[in-house]
């Protein structure tokens, strides 16, 4: 029996990897504290490297900690390898 649900991934996420996790929204928090606007492809192009093995659409866990990050809807990804596909942007509270 596989995963079940996006929060089940982000749960093994968070218990395997917890030093990517720590890591990626300490980098994140930095990044983003001059105000500005931020998506999970700030994290890919300038954040620390993903381990290998690991399924790349867990990287959101970085942002769901509870009043850190204010949602502020979707945008079109910058990356073309993502054809224009929605991702939330966020910025630091």
């Amino acid at each position: 029996m596989g995963i079940q649900s996006a929060q089940e991934a982000f749960d093994l996420f968070e218990e395997h990897r917890a030093e990517y996790l720590a890591k990626s929204r300490l980098f994140m928090r930095m990044f983003a504290r001059d105000g500005r606007t931020v998506t999970v492809n700030d994290l890919i192009e300038h954040g620390p490297r993903m381990p290998e093995g690991v399924d790349p659409r867990v990287r959101g866990a970085v942002f769901i900690e509870r009043d850190v990050w204010e949602r502020l809807g979707y945008t079109g990804s910058r990356r073309k390898k993502s054809h224009g596909r929605q991702v939330m942007s966020f910025r630091l509270l």
